[in-house]
């Protein structure tokens, strides 16, 4: 098999295959809603998703709809205002920074030199009050046998003494 060969567009130049990421914007994903008919009445009620030409509207792409969490549903051929105005706002709102996986490590790493950090100055500490504890309780036992031993007075022996 011969090797796909690139688009390129009318005028010669190479189509960029990456295309320019765009960052999912913040807040909650808008619900699409839909019109139905309730006997002679129009009822506006929850949508099972965006049709395609509210997306188009709105100047979302389809492959970053399904990522940032919205509905679609192809089979819809209606398009509603209320709907293209909800995606407008939405997608208008402040973005969402993607990271970088370069940034993303180093933000782990990071992380994980705090925690090293501060799990050792936890140890420190622990080891500081464990050995205090020893201390205070090697002194409190020599006060409890110091305060039970009988005063032993020193006996006068006369051996060891000559008369003169």
């Amino acid at each position: 098999m011969a090797p796909k060969r690139k688009k390129q567009a009318k005028d010669g130049e190479k189509i960029a295959e990456k295309t320019e990421k765009i960052a999912r914007p913040l807040g909650l994903v808008p619900l699409a809603t839909v019109l139905s008919r309730h006997g002679s009445t129009m009822v506006t009620r929850a949508g099972k998703g965006f049709s395609m030409d509210e997306l188009a509207a709105a100047g979302i792409p389809r492959n970053l709809a399904g990522r940032w969490g919205l509905q679609v549903d192809v089979r819809r051929r209606s398009s509603l205002e209320a709907n293209e105005g909800a995606l407008r706002t939405w997608s208008a709102g402040p973005a969402q920074k993607a990271a970088k996986v370069g940034e993303v490590k180093k933000l782990e790493a990071e992380v994980a030199k705090v925690e090293k950090e501060v799990v050792h100055e936890v140890e420190k500490e622990a080891a500081k009050a464990k050995k205090g504890a020893k201390k205070v309780e090697k002194e409190v036992a020599a006060e409890v046998e110091k305060a039970l031993k009988p005063r032993q007075r020193k006996k006068k022996s006369t051996k060891g003494k000559r008369s003169a």
